[in-house]
């Protein structure tokens, strides 16, 4: 960010001084930096004509204006605060506001300045600059919404996530999920290993099974094992497991799925979310404040150009600038005539590196208006390069991550069009070219009114009120094949905050579901041949009474006829 106090301390030289020849006006009109001065009621009382420029007003529709007139409305009563502050300190270093462009729109800016005195020391009036910020504040916006989205979805997927180190398999990562299931806190589980988590030998590489199993996963296949899991409180759970190798930042790392099959409880997504520290990037980065004669020579050379580009003032002054590689030297001599504003460009550096530079200059006459050399300032725009670099590589590593996963995503606009479907789901319905659907109403039309009916409800509800909305139900392919599917909705904003689109994520449990059917099917079937058994049973015992009776009576004749017993009853 722009410091400002090297041209602000000069201003107040200058209005010390009876300087004839070059005024205060003709200095702050050659700064290459929005400059104003306001009296003590924090009224404008000048203004040069970058500032006009920049903002597009004219002088006589800012002078004698309040300053807090031009500011966004949240920012008002702050600036009703701070002005008095300033007064009474004397300087004031990176006061950001929202100031209005002349069209409406609102700037962001960074505000630096020193209060000027009279000679009795009673105030005289404020001189500041400013910087436009405006760039560098809407990158952090979208940086940190996008940390904050793909935070909320790995935090708030139904599944259990595990990331694990190789080869150790040591736990580094889990999610909320995951903890929940659990009864530990992510840093309790963080300590554990897998087979503290595990009951008997679900793990353990000592069997020929396992063995193989991880034999396998090392050479780079994924897999799928059945877990029976312990919680904290020692209680036993059956987790569906798919280990996965993933690389983020040139680490190879293991992704482990976990699904709750004794519930029968299903995912709405699976993602990984990687963390990079991004800190301090996009924070206030100094600027060069360079003057040059006509012939292209160092005059003034600031400290921030020193820590920019690495020459001490010594080793440049008198000397033609160095940060201008030697084949463009033509073409710079040319640019130094000219008025330049915010011109990216690539500058050398001492030790022959290049950063990339925003550059801001203006020309220099002498007293008969001859061409005598050049002021300019170079902010160092590297790391926000980089950092938008860094954000794309972001969102291309969870586009990818969506398009293969096992998860059938969908993308629906808000007139609840589909827009986009991943791999998973094209392949679950049969769909040869995916594309045909794209622009038409969501749920399909060869979709089952079982399941059109409630998603065209939810879609509608997710949308109205931002809530994520679940649904289970079935849906049939091209070829009429039924498939179960457990169902996520997701409102998702975008960098704004407004919402952008709605996301459906997708976990097919037919298999579950005529586990299911099959399970009750042979309950029934039981329950029948129980209820003949039984009726059996009632027959059988009535007959065996009959019989003994029976043969107690004949035993009764037999002794009345002086015969021995025939039957032991």
């Amino acid at each position: 960010m722009v410091n400002g106090f090297d041209i602000v301390e000069e201003l107040r030289k200058r209005e010390n001084q009876n300087d004839h020849i070059y005024t205060i006006k003709d200095f702050y009109d050659t700064v290459p930096l929005p400059f104003h001065s306001l009296d003590e009621n924090g009224c404008f009382i000048d203004i040069n004509n970058l500032w006009l420029e920049i903002l597009g007003y004219n002088r006589d529709e800012i002078i004698g204006r309040w300053f807090g007139d031009f500011l966004h409305p949240d920012d008002k009563s702050q600036f009703e605060v701070k002005f008095p502050e300033f007064k009474k300190h004397g300087t004031g270093k990176k006061f950001e506001f929202k100031i209005r462009h002349k069209d409406g729109h609102y700037l962001d800016v960074s505000i630096n300045g020193k209060v000027i005195y009279n000679p009795d020391g009673s105030f005289k009036q404020t001189f500041c600059i400013f910087q436009d910020i405006t760039d560098r504040k809407q990158i952090e916006k979208k940086i940190s919404i996008s940390n904050k989205k793909f935070k909320e979805i790995f935090n708030g997927v139904s599944d259990a996530i595990f990331l694990h180190s190789l080869p150790d398999l040591k736990i580094i990562e889990v999610n909320e999920e995951t903890c929940k299931r659990f009864g530990y806190t992510k840093e309790e589980i963080k300590k554990l290993s897998v087979e503290d988590l595990s009951e008997g030998s679900t793990f353990s590489t000592n069997t020929p099974e396992n063995q193989k199993l991880f034999e396998k996963f090392m050479s780079g296949v994924t897999i799928t094992k059945e877990w029976l899991s312990k919680r904290k409180d020692g209680t036993t759970f059956w987790h569906e497991m798919t280990f996965k190798h993933i690389e983020i930042d040139g680490e190879k790392l293991v992704l482990a799925i976990g699904r709750d099959i004794t519930e029968r409880k299903e995912t709405e997504e699976k993602l990984y979310v990687e963390k990079k520290n991004l800190e301090n990037i996009f924070n206030s980065s100094p600027t060069a404040i360079i003057k040059t004669d006509k012939e292209g020579k160092i005059q003034e050379w600031s400290p921030a150009s020193e820590k920019i580009f690495g020459w001490k003032s010594s080793e440049v002054i008198g000397k033609c600038n160095p940060t201008v590689p030697n084949e463009m030297i033509e073409i710079y001599l040319e640019n130094i005539k000219k008025k330049l504003n915010n011109i990216e460009i690539k500058a050398l550096t001492k030790d022959k590196k290049f950063v990339d530079i925003s550059l801001s200059s203006v020309p220099l006459y002498d007293e008969e208006g001859m061409f005598n050399g050049a002021l300019g300032t170079m902010t160092n725009i590297s790391d926000q390069k980089n950092a938008e670099e860094l954000l794309k590589e972001s969102e291309e590593k969870n586009r990818q991550w969506i398009q293969n996963s096992p998860i059938c995503t969908k993308i629906v606009d808000l007139d609840f069009n589909l827009q986009f479907m991943s791999d998973s789901g094209v392949k679950d319905l049969k769909i040869d070219d995916i594309t045909k659907f794209y622009g038409q109403p969501y749920p399909l039309d060869f979709y089952p009114d079982s399941f059109k009916k409630p998603m065209v409800e939810n879609l509608k509800k997710a949308k109205e009120t931002g809530e994520v909305i679940k649904q289970v139900a079935y849906v049939t392919d091209i070829e009429g094949n039924k498939l179960w599917y457990n169902s996520t909705i997701v409102p998702v904003n975008d960098v704004y905050g407004e919402l952008s689109y709605l996301m459906v994520a997708s976990l097919e449990i037919t298999k579950e579901k005529n586990a299911e059917s099959e399970l009750k099917n042979s309950c029934k079937d039981l329950k029948k041949k129980i209820e003949e058994l039984e009726v059996f049973n009632e027959l059988t015992v009535d007959r065996e009474i009959k019989m003994v009776n029976l043969k107690k009576e004949i035993n009764v004749l037999c002794e009345r006829l002086g015969e021995k017993a025939r039957y032991d009853t």
